[in-house]
């Protein structure tokens, strides 16, 4: 889906009077060369200046003092984007209101020019995914589904090929998983039409009924990737980075997605790919492409804006699962929190901006439209020592769900953002940067620091993101991304005050989450599956506890 443009021309109306027909007539007394006297009334005066003016912003001579005179600067024209990059799911049981600017499964899968699909996801219903293709053209779709169920005595793994049996164009590719914490989490379509373009989708969504439903969820969706031809670039940043990743999934496992991935020009892509794949991988080349480790590269080079005494800049992480990151905090705020911190300036600041974490209560999940049902999606244990330790020192950066504005607050969120936000009293919240991924808090979607003769870090998951700042815009710096809500519409108000400050480009972001954040209360824990609860939801059901 390519992104359009509003342009609105901060300038005065472009209408310019005509000069006068006649010259005023000098008193028959009066000599050749001197001032002649000035009859008019004030009135009169005003009214040719008002013209005069304007006739001189159009580079003309003043047509009453035949003087030259500098125009007065006209604003820079400002650009308005009128789509998000980061789009939102429909929602099934929110009204309209709700789900403006948002996007469902049948807008990307139902074109009839849809030759090849390339799924890469954790969970897979192919009879729902099968559903959305248009029916007239679905059995000519070669639909390819990239998997973590390599096991061959694994459950899951044989429910989905038998599912496949079922549709002869239908292919399963097993991604190799060394690490048995480790899973195939990435969620992606490469989607191949037959007009000749690509389109690349990355989203926090399985690919099952119940995320394309009721819960919060997010997509990225590249513009139609057009053929290359003689005048194209060889390559670009995007398209590498994806080819990297397709790669790394080893044995030419991708051989027939890379080779016609090549074929399609990318350079119109203004993001970036943050992927993480398993592995043990070094800290000290030039380029870190993985994990926890890409976001220090990609971080480190995005061109940072100086703070001001009234600014304040949050770090804020929002997920749908934390895994165990340890009973002290030795991963979180060391290494995890200060990576996020980075900045491309050459002096960064000795204070970190604060960290907060997005995660819902018990409260947010009975309320949400699916009540304690949606909660199967959410996970974190507390069941041992070792996790009520990690509980303890997150708390104080622990946020609720809190989306009234958003208009998501009864939609359970599966999505997964990190972002961070800069207020300021003058300028209002603006985005630094923004990540849509599949990744949730946990070492093995991120990466963890391994020690020894042999230092590096080690990933044991498959995960796909895309981050998105201002630079990728305008790296001039005059281009700002704005919070959106309820739609991808930058307030009037908001433009107006941004084009006074010299900002030429503006980017809306459709945000999931409200803005400020809701603080725990005390007394609020955060969400747990496991425990049964007796206590009935909005739907009247108990929740009998995960696995159950």
């Amino acid at each position: 889906m390519s992104d359009t443009t509003d342009d609105t021309d901060g300038t005065t109306d472009g209408e310019t009077p005509p000069p006068p027909s006649k010259r005023i007539r000098r008193n028959s007394n009066e000599q050749e060369g001197s001032r002649p006297r000035d009859t008019r009334t004030e009135q009169q005066k005003g009214s040719i200046l008002h013209w005069a003016d304007a006739y001189v912003a159009n580079g003309h001579k003043h047509p009453v003092s035949g003087a030259q005179i500098a125009a007065p600067a006209a604003r820079a024209e400002l650009k308005v984007h009128i789509s998000s990059p980061f789009k939102l799911l429909s929602t099934r049981d929110l009204p309209p209101s709700e789900n403006v600017d948002t996007i469902a499964l049948s807008d990307i899968l139902s074109d009839p020019l849809i030759s090849c699909i390339w799924q890469f996801n954790f969970l897979f219903d192919i009879p729902f995914i099968y559903s959305h293709l248009d029916p007239d053209t679905a059995d000519a779709c070669s639909i390819k589904i990239v998997h973590g169920f390599w096991k061959t005595e694994d459950p899951t793994r044989h429910i989905l090929y038998e599912e496949a049996e079922r549709y002869k164009n239908v292919e399963l590719v097993a991604a190799y998983l060394p690490d048995p914490f480790g899973t195939h989490h990435t969620k992606m379509m490469v989607v191949f039409k037959r007009d000749d373009t690509v389109q690349v989708i990355v989203h926090t969504a399985n690919m099952i009924e119940k995320d394309w439903g009721n819960m919060t969820n997010a997509a990225w969706l590249s513009p139609p990737l057009p053929r290359k031809t003689a005048a194209s670039p060889a390559t670009s940043e995007f398209e590498a980075d994806i080819m990297a990743y397709f790669a790394a999934y080893g044995r030419d496992r991708l051989r027939a997605l890379m080779d016609e991935v090549k074929e399609y020009d990318f350079s119109s892509v203004k993001a970036t790919f943050v992927a993480s794949v398993p592995g043990k991988f070094t800290t000290t080349s030039t380029k870190r492409m993985w994990g926890i480790e890409r976001m220090r590269d990609v971080l480190s080079q995005i061109p940072s804006t100086p703070d001001t005494p009234s600014s304040k800049d949050t770090i804020i992480g929002q997920f749908s699962s934390i895994g165990s990151l340890g009973p002290k905090d030795t991963w979180l705020s060391p290494y995890f929190h200060s990576v996020l911190s980075t900045t491309a300036s050459s002096a960064p600041s000795s204070r970190k901006p604060p960290l907060k974490l997005i995660f819902p209560t018990p409260s947010s999940i009975k309320n949400s439209l699916e009540g304690w049902f949606s909660g199967g999606s959410i996970h974190l244990r507390l069941s041992t020592q070792q996790m009520q330790s990690q509980l303890e020192y997150m708390r104080p950066m622990l946020c609720d769900w809190h989306a009234v504005e958003a208009g998501r607050e009864r939609a359970a969120p599966h999505i997964k953002t990190y972002m961070r936000l800069s207020e300021d009293e003058k300028s209002g919240v603006r985005v630094k940067w923004a990540l849509l991924t599949s990744a949730n808090l946990s070492k093995p979607a991120w990466g963890t620091p391994v020690a020894g003769r042999d230092p590096g870090f080690k990933i044991q998951s498959y995960e796909a993101g895309i981050l998105i700042h201002p630079a990728q815009y305008l790296p001039s710096g005059a281009a700002v991304i704005v919070p959106t809500y309820k739609s991808d519409t930058v307030p009037d108000e908001a433009r107006e005050r941004m084009q006074k400050e010299g900002v030429t480009e503006i980017v809306p972001l459709r945000m999931p989450w409200d803005w400020p954040l809701k603080k725990y209360e005390v007394g609020d824990e955060p969400w747990t599956p496991e425990p049964a609860r007796m206590e009935v939801d909005w739907r009247g059901m108990p929740w009998p506890g995960y696995g159950r």
